[in-house]
């Protein structure tokens, strides 16, 4: 019996068929259907699979909607995620270094892809070593989302919850615990205690007090996370 990502590839290889078929007239969709399959692919871990899509959906997206669009820079940004897990993190801040401004231009600074752009370059710059810069990245996006009131939502704790991630990492334990208890009660505020943002903040913030000898705390907290995810 084939497993859970067997079935998903063998149903994104019967798609990637499909649109070489149905869609070789139109190529904005074309271009679309091809992200999605690179990036169904890339969440596989099928990089040589994702890799023809991608290029493809590139040369698409410079033909039909421009070397200025946002879904040229949406392209950009997987191309440098793929190369990213194939350990070219510095070929990756390129690529991102690229798209950025494209996207910034074209939707604007406080927008998608922007924003989930520079989150991932910083995630490069972090596996490069370069905490600090990506730290300062993430306090910017966090500073972004609360002056715009998007603190709460899913994208606004996810960034919320990468700076405390970043900030644990390198030691700095109260200003790590401060945002994961900030991450934590917004979850619960506008997830409620079962969706599965506010468990990873639980345990998180459970992870981090443990860390800080505050077991008790912390036993709760993972407990009560590890029941919800059942």
């Amino acid at each position: 019996e084939l497993g859970r990502e067997a079935t998903i590839a063998q149903a994104l290889d019967r798609a990637a068929v499909d649109v070489e078929v149905t869609l070789h007239e139109e190529p904005e969709s074309e271009a679309d259907i091809r992200r999605v399959l690179a990036r169904s692919y890339l969440s596989l871990g099928l990089l040589e699979k994702a890799e023809p899509h991608l290029q493809r959906a590139i040369e698409l997206d410079r033909a039909a909607s421009g070397a200025a669009s946002a879904e040229y820079a949406t392209s950009l940004g997987l191309r440098a995620a793929l190369i990213a897990q194939r350990g070219d993190y510095a070929g990756a801040v390129e690529l991102a270094d690229e798209a950025i401004p494209i996207a910034e231009r074209a939707k604007g600074v406080d927008e998608q892809p922007a924003i989930g752009l520079r989150c991932e370059r910083a995630l490069y710059l972090m596996s490069l070593r370069r905490e600090a810069e990506g730290i300062e990245i993430f306090r910017a996006e966090v500073e972004r989302s609360s002056r715009g009131g998007r603190l709460g939502t899913a994208e606004g704790l996810r960034q919320l919850n990468s700076l405390a991630v970043m900030l644990h990492r390198e030691g700095e334990l109260d200003e790590a615990e401060e945002l994961y208890r900030q991450g934590f009660q917004l979850a619960l505020e506008q997830m409620g205690e079962l969706h599965p943002d506010t468990l990873i903040a639980q345990s998180n913030l459970g992870s981090m007090l443990r860390d800080r000898g505050a077991f008790e705390e912390a036993e709760a907290l993972i407990r009560a996370a590890s029941e919800g995810m059942e």
